[in-house]
């Protein structure tokens, strides 16, 4: 699977567990949001109003006098059973079956719910299953519900990126690109709050350049463009080559002229003992050169 894959932590979206658990704690708004996040963005997240990341989380219920094991038991989550990892582990599996049986089992709850979180959810699992099977599960309704919701985020928090990055099959073009460039200029500005956040912004980005090079190669070169003016730390090596690889293939979409190049990368891949990513590149090459 070429896509660089993430986890969505659900527990971002348990805000207004952490304000039950509060109140009966009679601590204030002010007592819990100490040190870690303004009173009005705790106030919002408790109204799921917006998403905070994984590390003001653990802050906050330290203010709350709670550990993140406890917190998840009350909000009665099993991270081994959410429904990220279920479509993810089928996603590796290549197991079309259940990537469409989840898919569908989420839609019907978001036709129930009309909740953003389950639509979502749905995206996530229907964009595995395009990637496997270009077949697509939503109505035109549904798609332009999704990429309504994606250009009216105001500001691009761990949350929406992380959908994002696994959605981009499923997102317009030009939408994608107008997303990349948010956050490229949160990069651009080091607006971020955590190595983690850094490391997925830049892979959200790669996968739609992914996007983009098998849907719009011209907007996917504009964008390679500004991918190219950010610098990426020797940390992030596996960025580098995938930015790289992605820079060769989309030379290869436009002009069909160096596929030595490409099969050399991916050779190189296998000689440094790292054969899935070789198996991945492989795998992407290949369906670029059936378009």
């Amino acid at each position: 699977m070429f896509l660089f894959l993430f986890i969505i932590e659900v527990i971002f979206m348990y805000g207004k567990k952490f304000k039950e658990i509060r109140i009966k704690q009679n601590i204030s708004l002010e007592q819990a949001a100490k040190d870690v996040v303004s009173i009005s963005t705790l106030s919002r997240w408790e109204n799921d109003k917006l998403d905070i990341n994984f590390s003001q989380l653990n802050h906050l219920l330290a203010n709350i006098h709670l550990t993140l094991r406890e917190f998840a038991r009350y909000c009665e989550i099993n991270p081994s059973d959410t429904f990220s990892i279920k479509a993810a582990k089928a996603y590796n599996s290549d197991d079309i079956n259940q990537l469409h049986a989840l898919a569908q089992q989420q839609l019907d709850k978001y036709y129930s719910s009309r909740d953003r979180y389950d639509l979502f959810l749905t995206a996530i699992a229907n964009n595995y299953y395009f990637d496997l099977t270009q077949k697509n599960i939503f109505s035109q309704e549904d798609i332009n519900r999704l990429n309504y919701l994606f250009s009216h985020v105001e500001y691009w928090s761990e949350f929406y990126i992380t959908v994002f990055a696994n959605t981009v099959f499923l997102i317009k073009p030009e939408v994608q690109y107008q997303i990349c460039n948010k956050i490229l200029s949160q990069l651009y500005l080091q607006d971020f709050s955590s190595w983690d956040i850094f490391i997925d912004s830049i892979g959200s980005i790669l996968n739609s350049l992914t996007s983009l090079i098998i849907s719009n190669p011209s907007l996917a070169q504009k964008l390679l463009e500004k991918i190219n003016k950010l610098p990426i730390p020797i940390q992030c090596s596996y960025m580098k080559i995938r930015r790289n690889f992605l820079d060769k293939l989309l030379h290869y979409r436009l002009n069909k002229d160096n596929e030595n190049e490409i099969l050399n990368i991916i050779s190189s891949l296998k000689t440094l003992g790292l054969p899935q990513i070789a198996h991945n590149f492989s795998t992407l090459f290949t369906r670029i050169k059936d378009l």
